[in-house]
């Protein structure tokens, strides 16, 4: 298998997100490089041929057979919030999250899936 797409995202604080041709798709820690997910997006082993992502934090991952895929975001132990203060200056603020939040979003769920979409 090889990679066959990959991304950064979103914003600054986002994730390496690695495609690869047996439709896998993989994310690692920008600071450490940890690898933090892996799923298999396409059984069908379709390669992913691109992945965007909505300013949500939802990542949409597309297939070369056409299938497009969302998914929620990974485990967040922090969210941040993003303050704009004025004179294009922008600042991130880190805000930690309560546990039972935590426990509730772990890894990938797919949301949405949809065959014959252009690709992303």
């Amino acid at each position: 298998m090889f990679v066959s797409a990959l991304n950064f995202g979103p914003f600054d604080n986002g994730h390496i997100m690695v495609g690869l041709t047996n439709g896998e798709l993989l994310a690692f820690d920008l600071l450490t490089l940890e690898r933090l997910e892996n799923t298999m997006v396409f059984p069908e082993l379709s390669p992913v041929t691109g992945i965007a992502f909505d300013p949500t934090h939802t990542i949409f991952v597309s297939a070369q057979n056409g299938s497009v895929v969302s998914l929620s975001p990974l485990n967040r132990a922090k969210n941040y919030l993003y303050v704009d203060m004025g004179d294009q200056i922008f600042c991130t603020l880190e805000v930690s999250r309560r546990k039972q939040l935590q426990e509730h979003q772990v890894g990938f769920h797919h949301l949405q899936t949809q065959s014959g979409v252009c690709c992303v």
